[in-house]
């Protein structure tokens, strides 16, 4: 018996053979990506479940690429446009290519070509400016140094300044990794905030969440 796909013959809508299963169910050629086919569940599911550095932590700790868009989200400025790009920086891992390390990628041009086709897609399914990106990389390489002192051992430290680059070294916030599930619930937290409330990832806002500790001049009661 044919598998079946959007009840037609697997094959005839997978023509070259590369897709795959989302978590939703949905069907999903990365290589050919439809941008009306990406979910903010199926986002978040995967993110929530891809643990930061490969996977090279410290032992007992899992850090989620969900996590690591939150507080990229709370690093940058508080512009929407900035703050949607911030919060869905890294979307496209969710859709079947991941992240490489940086050495390993200029390896395989053919990798970075699919990756920025997923990544102009999930900016047409949700309307993000890719003009913001200079601005999300700097909170991006600031989210990076929070997360190696949470995540990683303390042999390379020193280096760790360098890597900054321009970015300021962030001063009051510090990360507490979160579980799959509870990063799930984060993540969706803040994306109902940022897309449906239309309102930024603040300090204030993270010292009232799991995952974070943030030094505020004054308390925040609640969200």
């Amino acid at each position: 018996m044919n598998k079946m796909l959007n009840g037609a013959p697997f094959e005839a809508n997978d023509p070259k053979g590369t897709s795959f299963e989302l978590a939703s169910g949905i069907i999903f050629d990365p290589l050919d990506p439809d941008p009306d086919l990406m979910t903010i569940e199926d986002i978040a599911a995967s993110l929530s479940n891809t643990c930061r550095f490969n996977g090279h932590v410290l032992p007992g700790c899992f850090l989620s690429t969900a996590q690591h868009s939150v507080l990229v989200a709370g690093l940058s400025p508080g512009d929407m446009r900035i703050q949607r790009y911030a919060l869905l920086h890294d979307a496209d891992e969710a859709f079947g290519i991941p992240d490489f390390i940086t050495p390993v990628k200029k390896r395989f041009p053919a990798v970075k070509t699919a990756q920025k086709k997923l990544g102009a897609a999930v900016e047409e399914r949700f309307d993000l400016d890719p003009a913001t990106y200079d601005i999300v990389k700097a909170a991006d390489r600031q989210a990076l140094y929070l997360e190696r002192r949470a995540a990683k051992n303390r042999k390379h430290e020193a280096r760790w300044l360098e890597w900054l680059g321009n970015a300021e070294v962030p001063e009051g916030i510090s990360i507490v990794p979160l579980p799959p599930a509870e990063a799930h619930a984060l993540f969706l937290e803040a994306y109902d905030r940022v897309f449906d409330r239309d309102l930024p990832i603040t300090r204030e806002w993270m010292a009232v969440q799991d995952g974070f500790e943030v030094e505020l001049a004054e308390p925040v009661a609640s969200p």
